[in-house]
């Protein structure tokens, strides 16, 4: 294993036999691989961590990098939802609540106790056959 190093460029000429030229686009910082049948983009530098200031009740595990909800306010929301679920999807959300959240469509697994009006983590993980859910205690 290696490390491979991309000059920027411009898209390249395209290949006239079976090999493909990988190549990071100037315009778009975009890691694209160019094949006789065309350009397509393979990673890009929008991939990543999804910040959400307030997920209010829904909580979305589209992002198998993760989402990372209410971080400069605690949820005080006790019923959530899931949306855009993806295989290894997974979302943090800050919560402070009077009653123990749920999520509606995800099993709760094991994790710290619930502790009313206190800074806690909701985890919620899609691990590719059912949705889990579980709390974090932050401080002792």
């Amino acid at each position: 294993m290696g490390i491979i190093t991309f000059k920027k460029q411009t898209e390249p000429t395209t290949p006239t036999s079976d090999y493909s030229k990988v190549y990071l686009d100037t315009a778009d910082g975009f890691l694209k691989m160019k094949n006789p049948n065309g350009s397509i983009t393979i990673f890009s530098n929008s991939i990543g961590i999804t910040k959400v200031a307030d997920t209010g009740t829904e909580i979305n595990l589209g992002n198998f990098f993760g989402t990372v909800c209410n971080m400069g306010s605690a949820n005080a929301t006790t019923t959530y939802t899931l949306t855009g679920s993806v295989d290894f999807g997974n979302a943090v959300v800050l919560i402070n609540s009077a009653s123990e959240p749920s999520v509606t469509g995800a099993t709760k697994i094991l994790g710290s106790d619930f502790i009313a009006d206190t800074d806690m983590y909701l985890q919620v993980f899609n691990n590719g056959t059912r949705v889990e859910y579980w709390l974090e205690q932050i401080a002792a």
